[in-house]
């Protein structure tokens, strides 16, 4: 069922262009070294670089936008990857490109057995890295209902809350489709995986099953946010467990992560309600079967 809560209107941001006078003013000139200086007087050479057409999502109105590309970025991705999950592996990169230069990216491609699975799912590479950026803009658009609620309420005693990085979805020249997210910096801990097990029960990890209790009350039991991951109160990479793995025209819910109504049912053995629940005061929880 749709959710009764209208959703905040989130779209994807663009590139910042700074060609106002305001801006010019703003900026002072780059400190040059002796060194640097005398770097300049040489051809340097051009760095390996890989050219991503960035697609758009436009949140408020659900749907891709139909000019397609919303600019062409050229990144510089490091040859080996710093992270390697079930499906994807993760590259760090940087850019030149106005509006992606000042962040260091992640360029996540999915690995060789993962496009096995998801050809055997009838999805493409391209579909599979659509759903997985929209499922991204849901699990943060939770979040954005999480915190309105919070400052509604006025539930100070919750403290701190969550955040989602800006993603985006890419297409390289060479035709592979990757996710580019902002890089984020810090030691992780998984708290979810997206079977439902709970893998840590400290303070961070009481809010994030908060939240993934959250998400279920909010989508009227349809779905949860798992697989939740943070460095901090910064969450990255969310898979979504749908109640039903098929959609009304028989496709493959959300991504490859998504184990349905069994990852529900597992967090909900595990998880108790704690004290950030009832500050948020959630109650619906899956209905027991005989088999329970």
């Amino acid at each position: 069922p749709p959710n009764k809560a209208k959703p905040r209107a989130m779209s994807l941001p663009s590139p910042k262009k700074s060609s106002s006078k305001r801006d010019n003013s703003s900026k002072y000139p780059k400190s040059l070294s002796v060194k640097d200086m005398l770097h300049l007087g040489k051809a340097l050479p051009k760095k390996e670089s890989t050219i991503i057409s960035i697609f758009q999502f436009n949140f408020k109105h659900m749907r891709w936008s139909s000019v397609h590309v919303l600019i062409k970025a050229e990144f510089m991705i490091e040859e080996l990857p710093f992270a390697t999950g079930g499906f994807m592996e993760a590259f760090k990169a940087t850019s030149i490109t106005a509006g992606f230069e000042e962040t260091t990216w992640v360029v996540k491609k999915c690995l060789t057995t993962a496009v096995d699975v998801i050809r055997e799912t009838n999805e493409t590479e391209q579909t599979h890295a659509q759903t997985s950026v929209q499922m991204h803009y849901l699990a943060t658009n939770f979040v954005s209902q999480l915190n309105e609620k919070i400052a509604k309420k006025g539930i100070t005693d919750f403290g701190e809350t969550f955040s989602y990085k800006k993603i985006f979805m890419g297409k390289t020249e060479d035709g592979e489709y990757v996710a580019i997210e902002e890089y984020i910096d810090g030691d992780f801990v998984k708290y979810i995986n997206n079977d439902g097990d709970i893998c840590e029960d400290r303070d961070i990890g009481d809010k994030v099953q908060a939240f993934a209790h959250f998400t279920y009350e909010k989508s009227e039991g349809t779905l949860i946010v798992l697989d939740i991951q943070s460095a901090g109160y910064n969450l990255y990479d969310p898979e979504i467990a749908s109640l039903h793995l098929l959609g009304d025209e028989g496709n493959y819910m959300f991504c490859t992560g998504n184990l349905s109504e069994t990852a529900i049912t597992s967090f909900f053995s595990i998880h108790e309600c704690n004290k950030f629940c009832r500050l948020l005061s959630l109650k619906l929880r899956p209905k027991k079967t005989n088999a329970q």
